[in-house]
């Protein structure tokens, strides 16, 4: 991969991008000529899933890559099928020695590389499949968003999932395919050496690129590598995964925000994409059924912008019946978008309105929301921790005030 550049300063930024900028245009470059990578663009998670169980049908060693534990003397290999039960694919196996009824079992990996996985996800496939037994779970991508190699979840059945990263696929792939035995595989040996360079190419674009500006919550890399990474669709899967670096940066201080945390409430540091843009929130909420009436209350970042939030059940709560309840503490009703020079909680702003807001036709949810831009300086991991936290802090007093007020 491209070297990890040290944190950049403003005047250093465009000799950076230069530097590492210019090794990560190279690669654009190979993947733009690779016909292998064109073919990809269709549907890149189904693309990769098919190369998969191709190698899988043609010698079972690949199975290996994703699980370890495999051993033909154990298992029988029964096939490989694609999107069963929403699963990206599955390995279908039969344990020997057992009855029939008895031994058929399954491997499943969720493949992710467009986007991130999430635990409720990996949780609501954790449970045996038409009664077979689930004996093993991999997810993949290009950086873990959990950053943990193992992933546990509870359900009817315990399963732990082990992050498996793209790079190491590559690795693995072409390693097997050396040794491999198959007739197949050696006489599409060329391809799949390609196949494996092509995804180390991406992978170190994707790395490099997040990488860029360490540290930071910068989603543009400069004009002509963010225009390359439009090109060859990867721009999306960049601005998610540094999303992602900000959010394990927040998850390992979830401590000093729990702390905060109103009692009858819980934390949710959530990760969430939308037009072309992430978003990242870390709320205090009670929301418990949707027929109930809740509170979300806290910080959203979406793109440039700051954002303080509020949102309650729209099936009760208006949202300009949201905003009258929380200006003043939370809001700030001195906002003037009429003003010459728009400033809102001090800092400036592009709000054409005293707030924003969705879901204002729904009887879903009222969510309101008033935002500054954020600056160079506020763009450091540090500094936006310290804001959040400022801000998480008002948000937990702000809730104990209010339930304070009503109580008989």
């Amino acid at each position: 991969f491209p070297p990890s550049p040290k944190r950049a300063s403003n005047t250093s930024k465009a000799r950076l991008f230069e530097g590492v900028g210019m090794e990560i245009l190279t690669l654009v470059e190979v993947l733009k000529g690779s016909l292998l990578y064109q073919m990809s663009l269709g549907n890149t998670e189904l693309y990769h899933s098919n190369v998969w169980a191709w190698l899988f049908q043609n010698d079972h060693n690949f199975i290996k890559i994703f699980f370890d534990v495999y051993d033909e003397r154990r298992y029988e290999f029964c096939g490989a099928v694609r999107e069963c039960a929403h699963r990206d694919l599955i390995i279908w196996l039969r344990e020997r020695g057992l009855p029939e009824r008895e031994g058929k079992c399954y491997f499943v990996i969720e493949n992710k590389i467009k986007s991130l996985a999430d635990r409720v996800q990996l949780q609501n496939y954790s449970e045996d499949l038409y009664g077979n037994r689930l004996v093993g779970a991999a997810f993949t991508g290009v950086i873990n968003p959990f950053d943990q190699d193992i992933v546990k979840t509870e359900g009817k059945i315990k399963a732990t999932w082990r992050f498996v990263p793209y790079h190491k696929i590559a690795e693995q792939i072409n390693e097997i395919a050396a040794k491999s035995q198959s007739e197949l595989i050696r006489k599409n040996r060329a391809q799949i050496e390609e196949y494996c360079s092509t995804i180390c190419h991406l992978v170190s674009v994707l790395r490099g690129a997040v990488e860029l500006c360490p540290g930071r919550l910068e989603y543009w890399c400069g004009q002509e590598l963010t225009a390359a990474l439009e090109e060859i669709r990867l721009r999306d899967i960049f601005v998610k995964l540094k999303a992602a670096s900000f959010v394990r940066f927040l998850k390992e201080r979830e401590g000093e925000f729990l702390k905060l945390c109103p009692e009858g409430y819980r934390l949710e540091i959530v990760q969430g994409f939308h037009r072309k843009s992430a978003t990242i929130d870390v709320r205090f909420t009670n929301w418990k059924a949707r027929n109930k009436q809740y509170l979300h209350i806290g910080i959203q970042l979406q793109g440039d912008q700051y954002r303080r939030i509020a949102e309650r059940n729209g099936r009760f709560t208006s949202v300009e019946e949201v905003f009258h309840e929380f200006k003043g503490d939370w809001f700030d009703e001195n906002y003037r978008p009429e003003a010459q020079e728009r400033v809102i909680f001090g800092r400036p702003t592009r709000m054409h309105a005293p707030y924003d807001r969705y879901g204002e036709n729904s009887r879903e949810y009222s969510f309101v929301y008033q935002y500054f831009d954020l600056d160079e300086s506020g763009r450091e991991f540090e500094q936006l921790f310290k804001m959040i936290f400022s801000d998480m802090k008002l948000a937990g007093e702000i809730v104990l005030g209010r339930e304070a007020s009503i109580d008989p």
